[in-house]
């Protein structure tokens, strides 16, 4: 069970608070596919965006605090990744209707 808010150490609200922005970006992931009228999908890829940069800040936090290691990829995962995004972007901007 969770703790209340005013008796988590700083990690685990931070913890809380980036896993609940995970939790958003899967949720409107998977919702924004079932979306068909352009504004409605425009602002649910807007929403992805914003819980995305907040989970980063939240990460960036724990990374500064010492509550998480991160381990350097090498160059070719990175690059992999980003061809990985870059097509999942286009799939968002132009969905093929065929």
């Amino acid at each position: 069970m969770l703790k209340p808010l005013n008796r988590m150490s700083d990690k685990e609200l931070l913890t809380e608070l980036f896993n609940e922005e995970k939790q958003l970006i899967r949720e409107y992931s998977d919702s924004v596919t079932r979306v068909f009228e352009k504004d409605l999908r425009d602002i649910m890829v807007e929403n992805i965006k914003s819980c995305a940069g907040l989970q980063y800040d939240i990460f960036e936090q724990m990374l500064n605090k010492g509550m998480h290691k991160a381990q350097n990829a090498e160059s070719r995962i990175v690059r992999e990744t980003m061809q990985s995004v870059a097509q999942l972007k286009q799939e968002l901007i132009a969905p093929d209707m065929s």
